[in-house]
């Protein structure tokens, strides 16, 4: 295979990791374990730090979950050629930490909160990023793609959320993890393009 082709083509080797990470959260799911893992600031100040993190990886329920690992799935389908396996799991570090830091020192009001969908934020975010600068020829799909994701986290931090809360999600919708996880994935997608312009796709397969 040609380095171009590479370049153009997906690997199936770039879905390990999203395959790893919907099992991951569905094992949570299914193990009941969602009480101890979800952030909750009181406990995070009585000296459980690991719900920083690991709140991003339980859900409400399964419908939650479901909507999510669409969410996963739309995502790398439309970024797999740009975001390999180690950009990702920066991404997923970064924007995880990102979501659980931001929430606690930045946003008093929110008592406790599950959901990957910070993270997913972050993910676009740096695909978007990295589509912009990698792929010149498609620049005007990466800056409308920028656009909408700008658009929307303004317009729920202004309160103009789509689906603010709703009955069969399980719970309100914590609109601040949306922007802390897009600022952790536009800070990693911002470096890597600053440092990996060059060579084949960011991250390896």
């Amino acid at each position: 295979m040609t380095m171009s082709n590479r370049l153009r083509a997906p690997q199936w080797r770039t879905w390990w990791l999203p395959a790893v990470l919907a099992s991951v959260l569905v094992l949570l799911q299914a193990s009941g374990f969602a009480p101890v893992l979800r952030y909750e600031r009181l406990f995070v100040a009585h000296g459980e730090p690991w719900r920083l993190i690991t709140g991003n990886f339980v859900h409400l329920g399964w419908h939650h979950l479901l909507l999510n690992l669409t969410g996963l799935v739309l995502i790398q389908t439309l970024f797999a050629d740009r975001i390999g396996s180690v950009l990702a799991i920066s991404v997923v570090v970064v924007a995880s930490v990102c979501v659980g830091v931001g929430l606690h020192y930045l946003s008093g009001m929110v008592p406790w909160y599950v959901g990957f969908s910070g993270v997913l934020h972050g993910w676009f975010a740096a695909g978007a990023i990295l589509l912009l600068v990698e792929r010149p020829r498609s620049s005007v799909l990466a800056t409308l793609l920028l656009v909408a994701l700008v658009a929307k986290l303004v317009g729920e931090q202004l309160g103009l959320a789509l689906f603010a809360s709703s009955d069969w999600l399980g719970g309100a919708v914590v609109v601040e993890a949306h922007l802390y996880g897009a600022l952790g994935g536009a800070f990693v997608g911002g470096l890597y393009s600053i440092f990996k312009k060059q060579g084949p796709p960011i991250g390896g397969p």
